[in-house]
């Protein structure tokens, strides 16, 4: 998968997210929750890909590329994210993502 993101001309940047560091975010995210923070370990959740996508490129079409990809199980986008991030982390990351101009 990294080598195919690296490749992506349509991908300004990519970055890997470990369990570990999935965990470390979702202990800041939900730290208003201690018993759901203690109740979950890092290998309750995923590793991911957080991808921004070039301005002017079409994330649909990105989307579309890695959706059916051996190992990926689901392709959130901004406004997907954020029915998943209650605490709006995702929020910095979205504004890095342009708008396509050709859907």
């Amino acid at each position: 998968m990294r080598a195919a993101l690296a490749s992506d001309r349509d991908i300004s940047w990519f970055q890997f997210v470990s369990q570990t560091d999935a965990y470390e975010n979702f202990k800041k995210d939900f730290a208003d929750q201690p018993a759901l923070v203690e109740s979950t370990k890092p290998s309750d959740l995923p590793e991911s890909y957080r991808i921004v996508v070039k301005p002017g490129r079409s994330a649909s079409a990105v989307v579309a590329r890695y959706r059916h990809s051996a190992g990926v199980n689901q392709v959130l986008t901004p406004a997907l994210a954020a029915l998943f991030d209650p605490a709006g982390a995702i929020k910095d990351a979205a504004k890095k993502i342009s708008p396509c101009t050709n859907p």
